[in-house]
């Protein structure tokens, strides 16, 4: 469904029209021991679809005829110029690899082509999650100075995935709370300042659609951020990023994801200092407020299910929250953010608190490396 959902026109409206139709997940009668508790489940699947009703603005918005125009993606950057630009980098850009996989790490404004594949790539992915800037790159001011994690295909010749990443000890001092991309989006008061020049800020993380299936993307370019922390050790104490949870959702769904995360893992401290600029109002049925009050931290994998099933294209909890919440993360906020069609959950992790599965590999490759100097 990805695929189909890449635009193929250059205009593209920014309002739809629909007739109101709610499918979820295909029950098999096999999966029942009895017609009876295959009916029971019919009728408990059409409980739960009748909740996932448009809100009002998505039903009725007389904008039917605003165009929203989307600019024809990039051409594909040179190959051999990107290849050129990261084997040219300094020894210790290089953070990891496995196999023909490589994770390097490069300030924005000496990688000029990486860069401009970057903001490409970033395009077409999140354009076929239903967000993206409608540019023909996803790029702005920030990508020159920050840095680059980059997951590079050494067979395939191709950029695989990437984070951006503001060092919070760089960016403060150069200038002050408004060098971070995030202040766009949340109002950070001066009580969290030491906060964020304290923190690992990153965004933009894409995998490209071809290897979203594959484990091994996400899991160098974490261990690359990793790599990034520990080279830092008393400079980095946080890392700090939003995660996007597309409009692609019902409202009913993002409501659902929104709470359970809210419930289980505000962090009511940092939330007092950062507010977002543009709030995203949790609205919960009765019913599914008390399913969140009753539930545990540990059932996300039981709400991801919910989800599934109840949403046309089998979505689920975005796969970085997911992650950041197994990394021990909190979540501070919500944001709306209509230009990427997105809600934005501003998360965070404290370095001292993530799990010593994550710190091992890193630690026992940089052993390594240090045995061989």
């Amino acid at each position: 469904m990805r695929t189909v959902l890449l635009p193929s026109e250059a205009v593209r409206p920014r309002w739809f029209f629909s007739i109101d139709l709610r499918w979820g997940k295909q029950l098999k009668p096999e999966s029942a021991q009895s017609a009876e508790e295959f009916a029971d489940a019919v009728r408990q699947r059409r409980r739960q679809l009748r909740t996932v009703k448009p809100t009002k603005a998505r039903r009725w918005k007389f904008k039917l005829f605003t165009l929203r125009r989307l600019e024809p993606i990039a051409p594909a950057g040179s190959a051999p110029a990107i290849a050129s630009e990261l084997t040219a980098l300094p020894a210790d850009a290089l953070l990891t690899r496995h196999r023909d996989l490589v994770v390097y790490l490069a300030k924005g404004d000496a990688v000029p082509a990486v860069v401009h594949e970057l903001g490409r790539l970033r395009e077409i992915t999140f354009r076929g999650v239903g967000e993206g800037s409608g540019k023909a790159r996803d790029l702005d001011e920030f990508d020159a100075a920050y840095h680059h994690l980059v997951l590079w295909n050494e067979t395939e010749q191709a950029i695989w995935g990437a984070y951006r990443l503001g060092l919070g000890f760089e960016l403060y001092p150069q200038g002050g709370i408004r060098a971070f991309y995030l202040s766009g989006f949340f109002r950070i008061r001066r009580e969290a300042h030491p906060f964020f020049a304290q923190s690992l800020e990153m965004g933009r993380a894409f995998v490209v659609p071809e290897a979203q299936l594959k484990p091994m993307p996400l899991y160098l370019l974490w261990k690359g951020i990793v790599h990034v922390l520990l080279r830092h050790p008393g400079k980095l104490r946080y890392v700090v990023g939003s995660v996007s949870v597309s409009n692609s959702y019902s409202r009913h769904s993002q409501g659902v994801m929104l709470g359970f995360l809210n419930h289980h893992f505000r962090d009511a401290h940092w939330a007092r200092y950062i507010l977002p600029r543009k709030r995203f109002r949790l609205r919960l049925r009765p019913r599914d407020r008390e399913l969140i009050a009753h539930s545990e931290p540990a059932d996300m994998q039981r709400f991801d299910r919910l989800i599934a099933d109840i949403e046309p294209h089998n979505l689920r909890f975005p796969v970085l929250i997911k992650k950041y919440v197994g990394q021990n993360a909190k979540v501070i906020a919500f944001n709306r953010d209509p230009e990427f069609n997105t809600v934005d959950a501003l998360m965070y992790m404290d370095v001292s608190d993530l799990p010593q599965d994550t710190l091992k590999p890193v630690l026992e490759e940089l052993e390594a490396a240090q045995s061989q100097v």
